[in-house]
């Protein structure tokens, strides 16, 4: 969800007083930014699938749900902005993942049809926005949620991004 439907979500079950959605969503949009500056990671195999990609001279781009704010933040923490050609943010959409918008938006920047991209999800909603947005699929659940059946409906599942530089040859159900 954006935060601008989780902040929604959250009023609408425990309503609050003093604050309004905006100031709240602005203060925990502050907060999750000094945190991912602190102690922000990244996914193991992100940097490898992103020099892989830059080596197969694929146009590299990013569909998220985050705030367009903290896009640059994750980008730059994780040293990684330079590999990416069109960046967009759900917030700038009608609606957020799982509908596909976002991935559109970016396929749009990027010049690609939906039909000749690979998206890389780690979630249930952005795997099927992706599907929905008629692009193929790579997913890395989390481990708890691996050997659940609802990401069977992606191209690839993998335990971990580096696995997908492991292989030569891959093959994505359509």
């Amino acid at each position: 969800m954006t935060s601008r439907v989780v902040m929604r979500f959250w009023y609408r079950h425990f309503p609050w007083s003093g604050k309004t959605l905006e100031q709240v969503e602005l203060a925990v949009i502050d907060r999750v930014e000094a945190l991912m500056i602190e102690t922000g990671t990244a996914m193991d195999g992100v940097v490898e699938v992103l020099q892989w990609c830059q080596k197969q001279q694929f146009k590299i781009g990013l569909s998220s749900n985050s705030p367009a704010r903290l896009i640059p933040v994750v980008l730059n923490k994780l040293g990684i902005a330079d590999y990416f050609h069109a960046v967009s943010s759900a917030e700038h959409e009608a609606q957020g993942k799982p509908h596909p918008a976002v991935y559109l938006s970016t396929a749009k920047k990027l010049k690609v049809a939906p039909e000749h991209c690979i998206a890389f999800e780690d979630s249930y909603s952005g795997l099927l926005a992706a599907k929905k947005a008629n692009m193929q699929t790579v997913v890395v659940p989390a481990s708890a949620e691996f050997m659940d059946e609802k990401f069977a409906i992606s191209g690839l599942k993998l335990r971990s991004l580096s696995a997908l530089v492991r292989h030569e040859n891959l093959y994505f159900k359509t």
